[in-house]
C-alpha cells in the first residue's frame, strides 16, 4: 500500500471519527484559527437544531437561591413535546398543572386551576407571551430552564462580539476536553460578562460539557456557568444532557444553584398530531374552550361551539338523534298545518 493511499485512509477515518476536529486540538497538533473555532460552534448549534422531533421529561430544583430561600427545593416538572414547528410543554408544580402548545398558527394555554382553556389564532397569537422552554437549548444556553427560550443559541456560541481566543487541551472527570477561552469585546454593557469559556468533550460528539462567563474582579466578581452531563440517546445518535447544573456566584460564593435532571428523552420518533391540539390535552368533559373570545365546550370527544344545534352536554351521537327527531316533528307539524288549511278552505266554500 502506497504512503499516499495510506494517508488518505487515515484522513477519512479521522473525519468520520472526529467531525469537529477536536482530537487534533487536544493532542496539540495545532491551535485552530478563529474561523475554525466558529465552524466548530456552528456545527454544535446545527446538530442540536437538526433534532426534528422528541419527547423530554425534565425536573428542575433550586438547591440554592440566596435571593429567596423559600424557593429552594421546590420541584418543577416539564413534559415537553417537539415536532417540526410545533412544541408543547406540560408544566407542574405540586398539584397545579399548566399546559401550553405553540404551533405556527395557534397558541393554546390551559391550567388545572382555571375554568377555561384559551386558544389564540393567527391574528392574536403573536400578542401572547409563549414561555415554552425550548428543550433543544438545554446545555447550550447558560440560564434557568424555565426562561431558556429568552436567550438565543448565539448568546455565547457564535457571538460576534468576542476576541482574544485561546484553545488548550484539558480534562473533565478524567476525560479529554478542549477548553476554549475568549474575551467579550464591544457591545457589552455594565455588569455584562467580560470573559467566557466552554469545554468540548471529545468522546461525546464534541458537545459542550461546560459553559461559563465572568465579570469583575475579587469580591465583586460574578460568574454564571452550566456544568453538563451528556448521554447518548436514540441508539447513540443524539448526544443530549442527562443533567445540567446552573451556578451563579459572587465573590467566590454560590448565590444560586439550579439542578435540571432529564428523566426521560426520546428523539426522532413520530409524535401524534393530536398532541399539539385540544384533543390531546386530556381535558375533562365540560371544560370551556375560549377561541379568541368565542366560547365552546369540550364534550369528552370533540369541541362543541355555543349556538350549535342541541344542548352542549350531549355527545355527537345524541346530537344526530335530536336532529332526526326535530326533522320528524317538523314534517308532522307541516302535514297537520296543511290539513287544517284544507279543512278551513272547504268550510268557506259556498254550497
Amino acid at each position: 500500500m502506497s504512503s499516499t493511499f495510506r494517508s488518505l485512509i487515515i484522513l477519512w477515518v479521522g473525519i468520520l471519527l472526529d467531525p469537529l476536529g477536536i482530537l487534533a486540538i487536544a493532542r496539540g497538533e495545532g491551535v485552530p484559527s478563529v474561523d475554525e473555532i466558529l465552524q466548530m460552534e456552528k456545527r454544535i448549534i446545527e446538530t442540536r437544531k437538526g433534532i426534528h422531533s422528541g419527547r423530554v421529561v425534565v425536573v428542575t430544583r433550586l438547591t440554592k437561591f440566596a435571593q429567596d430561600p423559600s424557593q429552594e427545593n421546590v420541584t418543577k416538572r416539564y413534559e415537553t413535546y417537539l415536532e417540526g414547528g410545533n412544541i408543547r410543554a406540560d408544566y407542574s408544580v405540586g398539584e397545579n398543572r399548566r399546559q401550553m402548545i405553540v404551533t405556527p398558527d395557534t397558541v393554546i394555554r390551559g391550567s388545572s386551576n382555571q375554568r377555561s382553556v384559551y386558544v389564540f389564532g393567527p391574528e392574536t397569537r403573536a400578542k401572547v407571551p409563549q414561555g415554552v422552554p425550548d428543550l433543544l437549548r438545554l446545555g447550550i444556553v447558560n440560564w434557568f430552564y424555565d426562561t431558556i427560550s429568552n436567550h438565543g443559541y448565539e448568546e455565547i456560541l457564535l457571538n460576534p462580539n468576542r476576541d482574544q481566543f485561546k484553545v488548550e487541551a484539558g480534562t473533565d472527570a478524567g476525560e479529554p476536553v478542549s477548553k476554549v477561552q475568549f474575551r467579550f469585546s464591544e457591545g457589552r454593557g455594565q455588569r455584562q460578562p467580560d470573559f467566557g469559556e466552554y469545554w468540548l468533550s471529545e468522546s461525546k460528539g464534541g458537545m459542550p460539557v461546560y459553559i461559563g462567563v465572568r465579570v469583575g474582579e475579587g469580591e465583586e466578581q460574578r460568574t454564571q456557568s452550566i456544568k453538563v452531563k451528556l448521554k447518548a440517546y436514540g441508539s447513540g445518535r443524539v448526544w443530549f444532557p442527562s443533567q445540567v447544573i446552573l451556578r451563579l456566584t459572587k465573590g467566590g460564593n454560590v448565590t444560586t444553584e439550579e439542578v435540571t435532571t432529564v428523566e426521560e428523552a426520546v428523539f426522532e420518533e413520530d409524535i401524534p398530531d393530536e398532541t399539539f391540539g385540544i384533543a390531546g390535552m386530556g381535558l375533562p368533559k365540560g371544560k370551556i374552550i375560549d377561541f379568541d373570545g368565542e366560547l365552546a365546550t369540550w364534550d369528552g370527544q370533540r369541541v362543541v361551539k355555543q349556538g350549535e344545534e342541541g344542548n352542549l352536554q350531549f355527545d355527537g351521537a345524541s346530537a344526530i338523534g335530536r336532529r332526526l327527531w326535530f326533522t320528524v316533528i317538523s314534517i308532522v307539524l307541516a302535514v297537520v298545518a296543511a290539513l287544517l288549511l284544507s279543512m278551513r278552505a272547504k268550510r268557506k266554500r259556498p254550497a
